[in-house]
């Protein structure tokens, strides 16, 4: 959600340098969907049972995103590159942020992982130890076949470059 506050952001932390990661739609919108599910009595779980909020927001959060494409300081990203091609993918992070690449910063990230939020309260931090993968099963599990084809419908006439994040690399 902080795609939403950036200026604010920018405004306190004038030099920050942003790394913007888009996730699969359909992956998005099951995992904000399963969140309603785990914590049925927050106060913000009930905005996440309505299947279209979920696509709303990640189609909110995509066109926010897509806002700061052009400055320099702001660097986008897809979660499918990420995976499938790692090293030119860090690597030309690590050219947006001035540090050197080094190969060994795709070797220890499971041990980082664990050091980086050892202390952390407010995730689930079991979902944050799976390896990473390019496709979560989360979409095929928590929806029928009418909700998937309902969701892949409306995300195709909501937001006109879907293709670009599909789930079909």
């Amino acid at each position: 959600r902080h795609v939403f506050h950036l200026d604010l952001i920018e405004k306190y932390v004038p030099s920050a340098k942003i790394i913007h990661i888009i996730r699969q739609p359909e992956d998005v919108i099951a995992s904000m969907y399963e969140l309603s599910l785990k914590y049925p009595r927050q106060i913000w779980s009930r905005k996440y049972r309505d299947i279209n909020y979920c696509i709303e927001t990640w189609i909110d959060a995509v066109q926010s995103t897509l806002e700061y494409k052009r400055k320099e300081n702001h660097k986008i990203i897809t979660y499918t590159n990420l995976i499938l091609n790692p090293q030119k993918t860090v690597s030309d992070l690590c050219a947006f942020m001035g540090i050197p690449y080094e190969p060994n910063m795709l070797l220890n990230y499971q041990h980082q992982k664990e050091v980086i939020i050892k202390n952390a309260v407010e995730i689930d931090k079991n979902d944050v130890f799976q390896p990473l993968s390019l496709r979560s099963n989360k979409f095929t599990l928590l929806f029928n076949s009418s909700q998937q084809k309902n969701i892949q419908k409306q995300l195709e006439k909501l937001f006109p470059h879907f293709d670009e994040f599909s789930t079909n690399p």
